[in-house]
């Protein structure tokens, strides 16, 4: 029997079985309400007509007055609340155009702003446009200018340069930029012609000798030897077949031939058909682990000795080719050095050639070590070049063509100041028109990224808004909802404009809203800022959320999209607590930490709680009711339960849902809301009043001989199987998650005519034995 609780103490004892969060009493003394009190839970859902009080509460809740809490703190998480203060300032008319709105009270401002910035940065883009081809003509002035000047002192210096001292000109032949700036680098000095001709011929006709000096010997990078050279390297490995070849004496034939011959299943050593992995695998074992280590230290060793002396090898026969006059004694020296450092040295390679190949045996001669050599070439070399350099000092040669050379270009110089001081004076000034305008530049650029900034910020908001909007026209598709869709105005920020079709189906921007259009707008616009993320690291925060009757003014249709949508936040709340197995996948989504909804529609409030009846624990049905004193009451809508176990049961306070559902079924002319009201009535009368599962259901209606009861002869004399295509469908939506948009609508509803969509729901009640209730609820004969 269901019971409207009023008794408070009795309705306190009632919540053992209740989850409570957030905000666990509430208690209301404003207009019509008179210190009355209820409990929430995580969902709760009030009906209640016009005018009965549902309102205040959600005022109440969404201020925070009046509140008990359980979890967090009042200024600990965000309440979300729509109703029609939210709809007003977030669905606001755009300069009075009809059908252009913004989608959010701040736009307007901002819009404002944004404009004003995007006005400053054209007016600043154009002085930087300005300032550049300011810029663009002043360095054309200076290349003007400087070429100008190049020609002149280019033509002017022609004999110096091509005839009196050519040989000073190396690297300046073929450019008059290079040229002139390497003039300017010269003080301009008064020297006379004849003396410097004089010098220059002198200098620059020479057949003095040049010499090189020795290739230097670095014997730091040159290791003269090792322990390692000097070490048999034998392995003390222990298994049988290690200690076979120990005996027969041949570690380093066997291991040469494993590297150099073992490539395939046949045997290096007797050619017969072997097992090539277990034979590697035989003679690796034979060697350990000390055995690797010393032959990698002897192979680097080898490598780098190898190395280190050809470098020096290569020097000391560079050397030996080397003209400069040294003593007899110091070339027999030098020459009996380098050749002893080159014998021995090969000898050490073959040596160490040898010992990589056998490296357990005794090579028939040592390893020699030559720093004493490498000592005696540093020195000789070091004394050699000691003497070539006291010859090029003596001589003078390098440091008299310098002379020469700077003074043959101190002369050019002089002999074009006036030249040089006129484009030192008009650099000056072009430079100095270049730095001021260059300061603009900078300082315009300056500006421009400060409003660069200001726009991207502004913009920000609006960025954010259109991805709502995509979202929403996304949702709108997802939903079967091809009524409107919205779109950015052209070329106006912030601004969004209605698209819909008109009579004929086509699509038009909407002069007007109605008002059930502005609030539906309003709502996509709230559930997807509820579920979007609202802060800079991408989470969403976590909030309560409060709907206050979202569907006034809607057409059916509509209703059952913001039912569709309503249910989603419901599910997301839902997340916060596992009961049920089937309820634990998939839940992700937290956010919403508590959830408040109000609606005086009756078809509305059983949209969205037809699946919640049985969730007592965490979900709270109330009834809003006056008395005759115009006093409102809260009242919880239970009943008590007969099995062990459970002390009360939700109970719905719409009593006449069942008879609104075929009423919608019987009038309504959309194709997808006789779908999802088809769907409705299915689980109410068999799954949840006969007690049939979804599956137990599918298998009777479609079994072999029922099945062609769907079926129908078509024009072309096949087989139709619309009616049966659709009662699939109708099925189908039984397995429909809980957090689907569409309620599992997996087939176009507009493929088929509301008559078929009826018919189909006929013959189920036809095929399970319930024709006279579908006739009953149709009001057929």
């Amino acid at each position: 029997m269901q019971k409207f609780n009023r008794n408070r103490s009795n309705q306190r004892k009632s919540m053992d079985r209740k989850i409570r969060t957030c905000i666990g009493r509430v208690q209301l003394n404003d207009k019509t309400y008179h210190q009355e009190v209820f409990y929430p839970t995580l969902v709760n859902v009030f009906y209640g007509s016009n005018g009965s009080g549902k309102s205040t509460i959600a005022r109440k809740i969404n201020a925070r007055e009046g509140l008990t809490w359980e979890t967090y703190n009042s200024t600990d998480i965000m309440c979300m609340i729509f109703n029609e203060e939210y709809i007003r300032h977030n669905v606001v008319s755009y300069d009075n155009i009809p059908g252009v709105f913004t989608l959010s009270s701040e736009e307007a401002d901002m819009r404002e702003k944004l404009m004003s910035a995007i006005d400053n940065r054209k007016q600043v883009e154009k002085e930087l446009s300005d300032a550049e081809n300011i810029a663009t003509k002043i360095r054309g002035r200076k290349s003007f200018s400087d070429n100008e000047f190049y020609s002149k002192v280019w033509e002017r210096t022609k004999t110096r340069r091509e005839h009196d001292f050519p040989n000073t000109q190396d690297g300046f032949r073929n450019s008059k930029q290079k040229f002139f700036v390497e003039l300017l680098n010269h003080t301009p000095a008064p020297i006379n012609f004849e003396e410097l001709r004089t010098a220059y011929t002198r200098v620059f006709n020479t057949e003095a000798m040049r010499y090189i000096h020795y290739a230097d010997i670095d014997a730091s990078t040159f290791p003269t030897t090792t322990d390692i050279v000097k070490k048999s390297l034998i392995s003390k490995i222990d298994t049988d077949f290690a200690q076979f070849i120990r005996h027969l004496g041949n570690l380093d034939w066997v291991k040469e031939g494993k590297e150099q011959y073992l490539h395939d299943d046949m045997c290096p050593f007797c050619q017969s058909r072997i097992d090539k992995n277990k034979l590697i695998q035989n003679i690796t074992a034979c060697f350990d682990e000390q055995y690797q280590k010393d032959f990698e230290e002897l192979k680097s060793f080898a490598d780098d000795y190898a190395e280190a002396y050809m470098a020096i090898r290569d020097a000391l026969i560079l050397n030996k080719n080397n003209i400069f006059p040294i003593s007899e004694i110091q070339r027999q020296n030098y020459q009996y050095y380098a050749d002893m450092f080159i014998e021995k040295g090969q000898n050490n390679l073959v040596f160490l050639e040898q010992k990589l190949k056998e490296p357990s045996s005794e090579p028939s001669y040592e390893f020699e070590d030559l720093s004493a050599y490498l000592q005696k070439l540093v020195r000789y070399t070091d004394e050699i070049n000691s003497s070539i350099n006291d010859y090029l000092q003596v001589s003078g040669l390098s440091d008299k063509k310098n002379i020469v050379l700077n003074r043959v270009w101190s002369f050019m110089a002089y002999e074009c100041q006036d030249l040089l001081n006129g484009y030192k004076q008009r650099k000056k000034q072009l430079d100095l028109e270049e730095k001021s305008n260059s300061d603009n530049l900078v300082s315009l650029e300056h500006r421009r990224a400060e409003l660069n900034a200001e726009i991207e910020r502004l913009t920000a908001h609006t960025t954010s808004t259109k991805v709502v909007m995509k979202e929403i026209n996304k949702t709108l598709r997802g939903l079967g909802f091809n009524g409107f869709y919205l779109q950015e105005k052209e070329d106006t920020p912030y601004a969004y404009e209605l698209v819909r079709e008109n009579e004929n189906g086509e699509k038009e921007i909407a002069q007007g809203l109605s008002e059930g259009e502005r609030n539906f707008i309003a709502f996509l616009y709230f559930y997807h800022t509820i579920t979007g993320s609202q802060n800079k690291d991408g989470n969403i925060d976590d909030k309560i959320v409060v709907i206050d009757d979202p569907v006034s003014s809607m057409d059916q249709q509509t209703m059952f999209y913001v039912a569709t949508l309503t249910r989603k936040l419901i599910d997301i709340c839902v997340n916060n607590v596992i009961l049920r197995e089937y309820e634990a996948e998939n839940m992700t989504e937290k956010y919403i930490k508590q959830f408040f909804c109000f609606t005086h529609n009756a078809i509305f409030f059983r949209e969205i709680t037809y699946n919640r009846i049985a969730d007592y624990e965490y979900v709270s049905f109330f009834k809003i009711e006056k008395d005759k004193l115009n006093h409102s009451h809260i009242i919880e809508t239970y009943e008590e339960a007969d099995d062990v176990g459970h002390e009360r049961l939700n109970v719905s306070p719409v009593q006449n849902y069942y008879e609104s559902l075929w009423h919608v079924f019987k009038t309504t002319d959309s194709q997808d809301i006789l779908m999802i009201v088809a769907h409705q009535i299915l689980s109410h009368h068999f799954l949840q009043n006969d007690g049939y599962n979804a599956e137990d259901l599918r298998n009777i209606l479609f079994s072999n001989e029922n099945e062609t009861e769907f079926l129908r002869k078509s024009e072309n004399g096949g087989v139709d199987h619309t009616l049966y295509d659709i009662a699939v469908s109708m099925i189908s939506m039984f397995g429909t998650g809980i957090t689907g948009y569409n309620d599992g609508m997996s087939f176009s509803s507009s493929a088929y005519t509301l008559e078929q969509i009826r018919e189909a729901l006929s013959i189920i009640f036809e095929v399970m034995g319930r024709t006279s209730h579908y006739n009953l609820m149709m009001r057929k004969k």
